[in-house]
């Protein structure tokens, strides 16, 4: 029984990286797009 308990500790914990770090990544893509957007507006007002 202990043992499996630290194997479901082990896979919450992975997973709770695998979680950050898709967040990560999806602010970083979202702060690309909005700083490429921002960019196209000022290039067109030129």
């Amino acid at each position: 029984m202990h043992v499996l308990k630290n194997k479901t500790n082990c896979l919450m914990k992975e997973d709770t990286l695998i979680q950050q770090n898709f967040l990560q990544k999806r602010t970083l893509s979202f702060r690309y797009l909005k700083f490429l957007l921002l960019h196209a507006v000022k290039v067109s007002r030129h």
